[in-house]
């Protein structure tokens, strides 16, 4: 029967059995039980870390973490290895020093196959997803391997210093002979402490690799739009150095639950079991099909175009065949519409305008509803303990604009105006995307896969294309809602106009077919009231709902800043947030004042809740210069010592923006050269895990006036009755973050 309801009714099934379906995409889906065991995954991650405790690079449990590693390793019949370098790169510019880990099973071949996750945590945090739980995996995988002949060495690396910079990995990478040798690298990662260990990073010419990754793993997660952004961002992972030594790469991540990321409550009791599990099997499967392949069999000639289906398999062809799939299905959709009557020039306008009615109102309702879903309640930046109220207003808003448009201008245009115009649209989207994103060309080239086939069908039984509308908006549906699940490890509430884009994608379609079911805009006006109400009330529910819990935390540090220069001494309590402040608690802890600007690490425009403290006279690091020269030429030299003072955890030196300095090096190694020192952040040299050992540093610049500069140490933060007081107000729902509660001390200094 052609009603409004029957269409509402449609769509709102549709979206809640996608959803029910695509439930991998938030949780970690069932893995078979019978090759990957989680209870000794699961008692291994528990022996690793039963203290709970961080382990920073050169810190002493991060010691007694890798002893226990060797341990295991050599209880399974592995010989371990200790790589100790001490390791200094202008990636990440400054040093390290690591201990990496690696034990090797030999194969018959050349080749091997690199296993690695990293063992080292961030300052505060236990590291029990980011990243015990890739190395507890790893050694079950060790032990499936221990007994099994394979064509391939199967090399497994426990990396250490990733949080410092990469620089394990860049330790074996560009130092240990093994690295010679291998050709395929699996990396296991995280960015939270649950949801599916995805697939999220590949290396290039990458055909051969996602079709392993398709008949290996049994519940596969990915998909070729976050290769193509991953691949476009800054960010780098241990996966970043083996890609540019020429090695092929799959690393795997978990990121649901991204607020304990790199915090103090990233411990074994909030880790998703469900998510180790995935992640081992992930690599345990892929490995199992990869340890006797030919290694030059899995480098392939081009990209994969690929994406899963709820989890459960991989859908996946070369990329090199979207542009002209998408052309032909072009061709197919412009020659079906030809020979429909019922539209011309007239309708196609108000189609058209239809179409940029319902892109509008998707960022209209985007932007209001940024305010009371994310903006007035400050809600963390990326994560959301309530997030369904949220989700369902968003989800709503795109059902309104696409029955508005459908009720009103659809009478105008005709639903086969918009129709065809929709489906004419999403073509000509996917040969842009074939050209200039391949990977994300499955966007609408799936949509327009599930439809112009069916038309086809249809139109030549004589029958207007009802089913292939139908088909087109459950194809469209799907790919809106796992792209907007996945976009919230990235994009919180507060920005819901980044949000709602995407569910433009279902609502071209569902436009199409508002217009065929609505008989008049009256009839659709109840309609339009109903899901105008579930707006509100999912909006105020979302409102409403806590914006952080002990689970989902407010990033909340309480440090102590002190900042040195020649002649004075600035001493004050801070309070640093990541994303919203808590004013409340800024009161309670006598706060008095807003957030104010300071230069964090003396470089760094940043924003806190600063009050004066008392002048504990915190020892801070030194410098010291050895020889300081001028050629003829008129080129300076120096040369010098640093030194932490409180043997912190990192310290280092920045220089902003403009530092007029030609080269700096540190223990022999350049690390920074002039068009560094140009970049808008200026230049941060940092050392971790090197305790109190002395680093040997060289500048050279041709400026004839001082060059400004701030040496800066992090370390434990000093016992006061003050620091305390202030702790004790930090609410159940907030968190210490990355370097947790911390004193950090400035010397301004001058070269």
């Amino acid at each position: 029967m052609k009603s409004v309801w029957t269409w509402l009714g449609f769509v709102c099934v549709t979206l809640a059995i996608l959803l029910v379906g695509l439930r991998c995409a938030e949780e970690a889906p069932r893995v078979p039980a019978d090759a990957f065991d989680l209870s000794r995954a699961v008692a291994a991650l528990e022996d690793l870390n039963s203290e709970s405790l961080p382990h920073p690079v050169g810190s002493a449990h991060n010691q007694l973490i890798r002893s226990r590693i060797e341990t295991r390793l050599r209880e399974l019949g592995y010989t371990p290895q200790l790589q100790s370098e001490l390791i200094c790169t202008d990636l990440a510019p400054g040093c390290s020093w690591v201990e990496n880990i690696i034990a090797v099973k030999d194969g018959a071949g050349d080749d091997a196959i690199l296993v690695t996750a990293h063992y080292d945590s961030a300052p505060i945090a236990p590291g029990a997803g980011d990243d015990l739980a890739g190395i507890a995996a790893m050694l079950e995988i060790a032990r499936l391997f221990a007994d099994r002949p394979t064509q391939n060495d199967i090399i497994f690396l426990f990396a250490d210093g990733e949080e410092a910079g990469l620089r394990g990995a860049m330790a074996f990478a560009e130092r240990h002979p093994l690295m010679q040798s291998v050709e395929l690298v699996l990396n296991m990662e995280a960015r939270g402490v649950s949801g599916p260990s995805g697939m999220f990073e590949t290396s290039l010419a990458n055909s051969e690799l996602i079709s392993l990754l398709a008949r290996s793993a049994s519940r596969p997660v990915a998909n070729s739009l976050m290769f193509e952004i991953y691949q476009r961002m800054p960010n780098n992972t241990d996966v970043t150095i083996y890609k540019n030594a020429d090695a092929m790469a799959l690393n795997f991540a978990f990121s649901r639950g991204v607020a304990l990321y790199h915090s103090s409550r990233d411990t074994n009791q909030n880790l998703s079991q469900a998510s180790l599990a995935h992640h081992g099997d992930n690599v345990f499967t892929v490995l199992s099909n990869a340890a006797d392949a030919p290694m030059d069999t899995l480098r392939g000639e081009g990209d994969a175009t690929y994406i899963d289906l709820f989890g459960v398999t991989l859908l996946h062809w070369p990329s090199v065949i979207n542009l002209p799939a998408a052309t032909i299905l072009l061709l197919l959709v412009v020659g079906l519409g030809a020979t429909q009557r019922g539209f011309g020039v007239k309708s196609t306008a108000w189609a058209l305008a239809g179409i940029v009615l319902v892109l509008a109102l998707h960022g209209l309702f985007g932007w209001l509803l940024s305010y009371p879903l994310g903006l007035w309640p400050g809600i963390h930046p990326l994560d959301h303990p309530h997030p369904w109220p949220a989700r369902i207003a968003l989800f709503a808003s795109s059902v309104l604009a696409a029955l508005l448009v459908g009720a009103s201008v659809g009478r105008k245009a005709g639903w086969q105006a918009l129709l065809w115009l929709s489906w004419a649209l999403f073509a000509l989207i996917s040969i842009a995307l074939a050209a200039l994103l391949p990977g994300g060309a499955y966007l609408t080239l799936l949509p327009l896969a599930a439809f112009a086939p069916i038309a086809a069908i249809e139109i030549s039984a004589r029958r207007p294309p009802i089913i292939a509308a139908h088909a087109g908006f459950i194809a469209a549906a799907y790919i809106a809602l796992y792209h907007f699940l996945s976009f919230d490890v990235v994009f919180n509430f507060q920005v819901s106009y980044l949000k709602t884009p995407i569910l433009i994608v279902m609502a071209a379609p569902a436009t199409a077919l508002a217009a065929w079911y609505a008989q008049s805009f009256r009839a659709a006006r109840l309609p339009l009231a109903l899901v105008a109400a579930a707006i509100l009330a999912a909006t105020i529910g979302g409102y409403l709902a806590p914006a952080y819990s002990e689970t989902r935390p407010r990033s909340v540090n309480v440090d102590y800043l002190q900042i040195d220069t020649d002649d004075a001494r600035q001493s004050q309590w801070r309070i640093d947030t990541y994303g919203p402040a808590d004013a409340a608690y800024a009161e309670r802890a006598g706060f008095n004042e807003d957030q104010v600007e300071y230069l964090r690490w003396g470089l760094r425009d940043s924003r806190a809740h600063l009050k004066p403290a008392p002048d504990l006279d915190l020892p801070g690091p030194q410098l010291r210069i050895l020889t300081d020269t001028r050629d003829e030429a008129g080129l300076r030299t120096i040369e010098g010592e640093m030194q932490a003072g409180r043997s912190g955890f990192l310290y280092g030196l920045t220089f902003a923006r403009g530092a007029n300095v030609e080269t700096l090096s540190v223990e022999g190694t350049l690390i920074a050269e002039a068009e560094a020192f140009m970049r808008p952040r200026g230049v941060a040299v940092t050392f971790s895990g090197v305790s109190e050992r002395v680093m040997r540093f060289r500048l050279t610049t041709n400026a004839a006036e001082p060059i400004p500069a701030t040496l800066f140490e992090l370390s434990a933060a000093p016992e006061h009755p003050e620091s305390a007081a202030i702790i004790a107000e930090r609410p159940r729902t907030a968190a210490p973050i990355q370097f947790g509660d911390h004193a950090e001390i400035q010397r301004r200094i001058a070269f």
